[in-house]
C-alpha cells in the first residue's frame, strides 16, 4: 500500500487519504480562494452551519473550525454528533456564544 505525507505536521497518510488528524483537509485550491467564516468540518455532504473560530495552523491560512469540532478532529463518531446538534440547535450554539462574551464585558 503506498503512502504520502501530510503537508502541514508530516504524519504518514494512505495514498488516498484526504484528511489527517491534525486538522489538514485536502480541496480543491479554488474553494480557498474565498473567504467564508464557517466552520470547515463536513461529513456526508452536511457542513457545520457554525462559524469557524479555531484553526489548527499557527499561520491561520488553512481552514478554521468551531470549537467543537476543533476538539473532535480526531474523533469522527463526536464529530458527527456535534454536526447533528449545530444543525438542529444551530441558533442556541450562536446565543450561547453571545451570553458568554457579555459576560466576559460585563
Amino acid at each position: 500500500m503506498s503512502s504520502t505525507s501530510c503537508p502541514e505536521c508530516g504524519n504518514t497518510l494512505s495514498a488516498k487519504a484526504n484528511r489527517c488528524s491534525c486538522g489538514w483537509l485536502k480541496v480543491r485550491k479554488e474553494v480557498l480562494t474565498t473567504i467564508d467564516y464557517r466552520c470547515a468540518y463536513m461529513h456526508t455532504g452536511r457542513r457545520c452551519p457554525l462559524p469557524g473560530t479555531i484553526t489548527p495552523h499557527y499561520r491561520g491560512k488553512a481552514l478554521w473550525y468551531c470549537r467543537r469540532h476543533y476538539q473532535a478532529l480526531d474523533d469522527l463518531k463526536a464529530g458527527e454528533s456535534v454536526l447533528r446538534d449545530a444543525e438542529s440547535n444551530h441558533e442556541h450554539f450562536l446565543e450561547e456564544q453571545r451570553d458568554w462574551r457579555r459576560k466576559l464585558f460585563n
